[in-house]
């Protein structure tokens, strides 16, 4: 007998050993003289059911050996040894408790297996599907990191990219490849999952993934795992199942784990557990549809996330927050970079000049008697070497989500439509051009101008702007963002 018959008849309640102090079976001869009665019954292919019953005492071992006798003689010529056999036990045993079951099975060896010895059926029955199971476990994987980042999200607020924004932050001084920064990522998602699993299959004896697919995780006995065997069980799945998760290591573990189920052998982490399989219809459908709801969900968090942390009418705390908010989901790569209540640009560095690789200008704030931000104004004047060009500071995007945007109540529809509050994308001139617009409740007013150069019409009648000799090239910028209602309360848009 294997293992798996003889946890199959003790689930059956066919034998109950004793256990251990250390949780390990203790078989008696009374245990090894009931499994001789039972794989001598079941060579006659006397159901486990009935043998249950025998030992209960609800049947008499002649009408069951009569019965079966009958049965087995309707059979082919291959079956006709074991109905005789059958009858030449029910000519011989008066009573179940009186068989001499090892005197028989040593009549009966030959050395090669019969087909009418079922033993090779008496397991537990186990999920045969192997793509259920690994699109089970998927599906946890995915609900979990679904969790995780709707999450980071709405609470932690984290960087939407924070993938690519470690592996800019650290590459250097670190190396760290973007395969390296998805196997740390795989590698928490298994951790969390480490803990969650054991807890689930104690309590509901099944994961979200496996209950789509109909499928639950039992003891020999069909109880629920212990926290402790659902701990074992998915670190044994960690370690020999997937490999540590290691890049082509963990696809030839994968391999070897489906040849292994393949066969029919049971898995390493399936020692104290198995994998039973239920009815589910349409489950593939149902797996389909549980990952567009993640999907959908992500995406639905992700329009909250983006909203402004404040809208409506803003004080200055709040339109600050508003700035390092967007620098810290958006602009990762310039997290170092906050904005002060002061309307100063500071990295943990010191301030940024205009001679840095990115120009952060100062803002100047007006208040209401409450505080409310009514206006925010923004001056740069730039000193230029003759052969530079004259542009005004990339920090308008920010200044532009922060102020504009949270005082008209924007929607996520809205700031999808604007691919993330891109300042022209309203169809604003540029900016190094004078023009005054409104924006909802906000009145817009830019002006541009610059001094040391000259036009110079070209041969081909093209006209290009030169620097003048002998003179300075300045350039000087101002944008106004001032609210129009009169009174510093946002109206009610509903």
């Amino acid at each position: 007998m294997t293992r798996a018959n003889i946890r199959y008849y003790e689930r059956a309640g066919l034998l109950a050993p004793e256990r251990a102090d250390n949780n390990y079976r203790d078989y008696s001869d009374a245990d090894l003289a009931a499994l001789q009665k039972v794989q001598l019954l079941r060579q006659l292919r006397v159901p486990v059911g009935e043998i249950a019953r025998l030992r209960s005492g609800e049947l008499e071992l002649g009408g069951v050996l009569m019965e079966q006798s009958e049965k087995l003689r309707g059979e082919s010529d291959e079956l006709g040894e074991a109905a005789v056999l059958c009858q030449a036990l029910l000519d011989a045993q008066a009573s179940y408790d009186d068989l001499d079951a090892a005197r028989w099975l040593h009549q009966t060896e030959t050395g090669k297996p019969r087909r009418w010895q079922p033993l090779t059926l008496d397991v537990l029955p186990t999920a045969p599907l192997l793509w259920k199971r690994f699109l089970a476990r998927a599906f946890d994987l995915t609900l979990l990191s679904t969790i995780m980042t709707i999450l980071r999200m709405l609470v932690l607020r984290w960087p939407f990219a924070w993938e690519w924004w470690i592996v800019w932050r650290y590459y250097g001084w670190l190396g760290m490849p973007d395969w390296v920064a998805m196997w740390i990522n795989l590698l928490a998602a298994f951790a969390a999952l480490a803990v969650l699993e054991p807890l689930l299959l104690c309590t509901a004896g099944t994961t979200p993934g496996k209950w789509l697919f109909g499928l639950r995780v039992r003891t020999p006995e069909g109880e629920k795992l212990t926290y402790r065997q659902g701990l074992k069980r998915i670190w044994s799945v960690f370690a020999r199942g997937v490999g540590f998760t290691i890049p082509f290591y963990r696809l030839w573990r994968l391999w070897k784990s489906y040849r292994t189920a393949e066969k029919g052998k049971p898995l390493p982490w399936e020692s104290d557990s198995c994998c039973e399989s239920g009815q589910r219809r349409l489950c593939g459908l149902w797996f389909i549809l549980a990952n567009a709801a993640c999907l959908g969900a992500i995406f639905l968090a992700f329009s909250q996330a983006i909203l402004p942390l404040h809208r409506g009418g803003l004080t200055v705390s709040e339109l600050v927050e508003n700035c390092n908010m967007y620098l810290w989901q958006f602009c990762g790569q310039r997290s170092r970079i906050y904005l002060t209540e002061e309307g100063r640009w500071v990295d943990k560095r010191g301030l940024y000049s205009r001679y840095s690789a990115v120009s952060w200008s100062d803002y100047q704030f007006e208040t209401d008697e409450r505080g409310i931000v009514t206006a925010v104004r923004v001056e740069y004047e730039d000193e230029l070497e003759p052969d530079e060009s004259f542009s005004v500071p990339n920090d308008i995007e920010v200044l532009y989500f922060a102020y504009v945007m949270a005082n008209n109540h924007v929607t996520p529809q809205e700031l999808l439509r604007l691919r993330y509050w891109v300042f022209l994308a309203r169809g604003l001139p540029s900016l190094t051009e004078d023009f005054e617009t409104t924006v909802g409740d906000i009145r817009i007013t830019n002006r541009f101008s610059y001094s040391g150069y000259e036009n110079v019409t070209l041969p081909n009648g093209e006209t290009l702007l030169c620097a003048v000799e002998g003179e300075p090239q300045r350039s000087y910028w101002s944008l106004l963002l001032e609210r129009i209602d009169g009174e510093g309360a946002a109206p009610d848009r509903g």
